[in-house]
């Protein structure tokens, strides 16, 4: 059954409204993006330094430190990751040994990814600073503040999920 969305129904915005002033930097999913490219710079910055990591190459390695051996597929689901930026992120891994890939025992057509020892202490020596990293940037928050934005971007996360914002990202691959 397919939701239908409030501007999408009949109705909605009628023909006498006047058009109120758009303000961009007041939209939700522009706030929303723009506080999360200035996250992903400071994180990028400082993996880059650590490690020498892009963030797509940490988000890999973390994913399967934490969930063991997976497919890219896999990888990208759970990371809620684009598969050309895993893919990429892989295959510099792979040369830097710090993941390896093998042919999985029970269907030879997959292909299965794992961390390797380096790699888990790389991803390991990371974790420090990104808990320190994390917690300056939610710096100007008090723990309950902290508590509540979690409870309402994971409330937000399944509200979107259930309206197909995932099958309409399955579509924009294809």
């Amino acid at each position: 059954m397919e939701r239908r969305l409030a501007a999408q129904r009949p109705g909605a915005g009628g023909a006498g409204d006047a058009p109120a002033a758009f303000a961009l930097e007041e939209f939700l999913p522009h706030r929303l993006s723009v506080v999360s490219a200035r996250a992903h710079r400071l994180f990028a910055r400082a993996y880059a330094d650590r490690a020498g990591l892009s963030v797509p190459e940490w988000q890999v390695l973390s994913v399967l430190a934490r969930s063991g051996d997976l497919s890219a597929t896999d990888v990208a689901r759970q990371a809620a990751m684009d598969k050309v930026k895993v893919s990429r992120a892989v295959r510099s891994l792979i040369e830097r040994r710090l993941v390896r890939r093998a042919e999985d025992r029970r269907d030879r057509r997959m292909r299965r990814l794992a961390i390797t020892a380096p790699g888990r202490r790389v991803q390991a020596g990371t974790m420090p600073l990104v808990h320190a990293l994390e917690s300056e940037m939610l710096g100007p928050l008090s723990a309950d503040d902290r508590e509540r934005l979690r409870a309402v971007l994971s409330r937000l996360d399944r509200h979107l999920a259930a309206l197909g914002a995932d099958a309409a990202e399955a579509a924009d691959e294809d």
